[in-house]
């Protein structure tokens, strides 16, 4: 029930939204095929770069278009979140916008880091696992291995079928729901300017009790973007969609949030 009630209003406020203004979706949709442009035109200029002739020029190219990318996808969000809580069209939801959020990338960063740390983390009891059921030999193989032609016939023959579903759940299991409890960092930093960690611990206290609902509606959008991705121009569209569709959702959980912190 909560599933449909919460599509239903999304769903209604983003059409009344539209019927509001249609235009103001423009820039939305300008925006995200600008940085298309430009991610396109940095893995381009890379390959300018000869591994063996320039490795620090590359390496030092490849870290700064990373924080670029970042600072325009912060900004690209920020646009979103200007546009559906705006009655006016105003300089702060247009295209050139999105390059105003870069003071943002250090807390990003420092969420990022914080994110992939504990994700990190949740693949200690697999590595426990092996190194329980296999010593050290698991990791010798892996290394020794990287540029095998023969790297998946190995694997196999050295586990069971059995070991394999065991580690793939460790693996999987407890990564995908912490992603799934942390969804909406990015969002408390880039909505509300919380450091790394405050918009992590944020992230997982809301999304208590809501991980099947939040699975339903990930699955829904990745069917939706596959069809994006059938009809080739189609991902233009499907992929500002989906970013204003998790924006409107985010903004769903923290007003619900901030309601039982007033009743409370």
């Amino acid at each position: 029930m909560t599933i449909l009630k919460n599509a239903k209003i999304i769903y209604s406020e983003l059409k009344k939204l539209y019927n509001k203004n249609y235009k103001i979706f423009i820039p939305i949709i300008s925006s995200f095929l600008l940085i298309l442009v430009i991610r396109s035109v940095l893995a381009l200029l890379d390959t300018l770069f000869a591994i063996d002739e320039y490795p620090i020029q590359r390496i030092l190219f490849m870290i700064s278009s990373t924080f670029l990318v970042i600072g325009l996808e912060i900004g690209f969000t920020k646009l979103i979140f200007n546009i559906i809580d705006s009655k006016d069209f105003s300089t702060k939801n247009s295209i050139n916008s999105i390059f105003n959020y870069f003071h943002l990338l250090g807390n990003y960063l420092q969420g990022l880091f914080y994110f992939y740390g504990i994700l990190l983390f949740c693949t200690i009891p697999t590595l426990l696992f092996i190194y329980n059921q296999y010593n050290g030999d698991f990791f010798s193989i892996i290394y020794n291995s990287i540029n095998d032609p023969y790297f998946q016939e190995l694997i196999f023959s050295y586990f069971n079928f059995k070991s394999i579903v065991i580690i793939s759940l460790l693996l999987v299991m407890p990564a995908m729901y912490v992603s799934i409890r942390l969804i909406f960092w990015s969002y408390y930093i880039i909505d509300q300017g919380c450091n790394g960690y405050l918009a992590l611990k944020k992230s997982y206290i809301v999304t208590k009790n809501h991980v099947s609902e939040i699975i339903y509606y990930l699955f829904l959008i990745l069917l939706f973007n596959l069809v994006g991705v059938i009809s080739l121009v189609g991902i233009c569209i499907t992929i500002p969609i989906t970013y204003v569709f998790l924006c409107k959702y985010y903004r769903l959980f923290t007003s619900n949030e901030l309601k039982s912190r007033i009743n409370s």
